[in-house]
């Protein structure tokens, strides 16, 4: 998996989804830490609407 996210030009933007399975996720999680992103909450499971979903908040 690669996720490139720019976000120069996107001064308002607070957050963005996508959707992964658990391995990804981890995957994820793990390149983040890697890389000393900033995770300040998560993965934790949330339910907005109704639907189960996994969410991490980062600080860039």
């Amino acid at each position: 998996m690669t996720l490139v996210l720019d976000v120069k030009g996107f001064g308002n933007l607070n957050h963005f989804c996508i959707a992964l399975d658990k391995a990804a996720w981890d995957a994820l999680v793990s390149r983040l830490e890697q890389s000393n992103v900033d995770i300040e909450n998560g993965p934790v499971i949330i339910r907005p609407a109704g639907l189960a979903g996994r969410t991490i908040k980062v600080r860039w």
